[in-house]
């Protein structure tokens, strides 16, 4: 093959922003999801290596450095526990300290590492931005994030379908609900909702974080001054398929 004949940009590592790990909690008995893209009517069967990744996302030398962070500190920790909790499903019951620490950090580097969240911020910059700025930001909202959680605690609440047995919770591209509370208002893009252009990270202070685990347990996080909460199966499957961007 010739040079020119070359497409570089298929040179460019593939880099997952949901990761593989994650995505099975959801996955069928053969290891594959079933994904339903907002441009197409019907649901597609997928590998999870197929689903979630971007080209590049992760750019340069402190891209490099993103990406082994999530890989070694965040993901191969939550992999083991996601696996114990796709498992025990409704009887999932207990779980240590550590095992919150791990979620903390998923959960917060899952909020910030996706594409919605990149449209987030070309929304705040009023117009493009690159991906070295991209990654930039990320690593700044993430330690916003995991140093307020760290000063001032929060309350974990894990929560099952049952009493419908019938019902599963649902993830998508985009799978981290985060909650203002007088507001009611879910961070996701403006084209997705009708919420205004200001319901990105640190723009106001968000009360609850949810991610669905697995079709059978979904965590939700609340700040130390938010009272107790409740959690539906169908209001969270409805707001994760509304803030979808694929």
């Amino acid at each position: 093959m010739s040079l020119e004949h070359i497409d570089y940009a298929d040179m460019k590592p593939k880099q997952h922003y949901l990761s593989q790990c994650y995505q099975r909690g959801f996955a069928d008995s053969s290891g594959k999801v079933w994904v339903k893209f907002t441009d197409k009517l019907i649901p597609e069967r997928r590998n999870p290596d197929s689903v979630g990744w971007e080209r590049a996302l992760y750019a340069g030398k402190l891209g490099q450095k993103i990406e082994e962070f999530f890989g070694k500190e965040v993901e191969n920790e939550f992999a083991k526990l996601s696996r114990r909790i796709r498992s025990e499903q409704n009887n999932f019951r207990t779980i240590s300290g550590g095992e919150l620490a791990i979620l903390s950090r998923f959960i917060a580097c899952q909020t910030v590492r996706t594409l919605a969240h990149e449209e987030c911020i070309r929304e705040q910059a009023g117009g493009p931005i690159d991906r070295s700025t991209f990654n930039s930001v990320m690593i700044r909202k993430l330690k916003t994030m995991t140093d307020a959680w760290i000063e001032k605690f929060p309350t974990f609440h894990f929560c099952t379908p049952l009493p419908f047995v019938s019902e599963r919770f649902i993830t998508g591209d985009h799978p981290v609900l985060v909650i203002y509370a007088k507001q009611n208002q879910v961070w996701m893009p403006t084209h997705a909702s009708q919420t205004d252009n200001k319901t990105c990270a640190n723009t106001r202070k968000p009360e609850s974080w949810i991610l669905d685990l697995s079709v059978s347990v979904c965590l939700r996080i609340d700040s130390p001054v938010l009272g107790k909460q409740t959690t539906s199966t169908t209001r969270n499957n409805r707001a994760i398929y509304r803030q979808a961007i694929q």
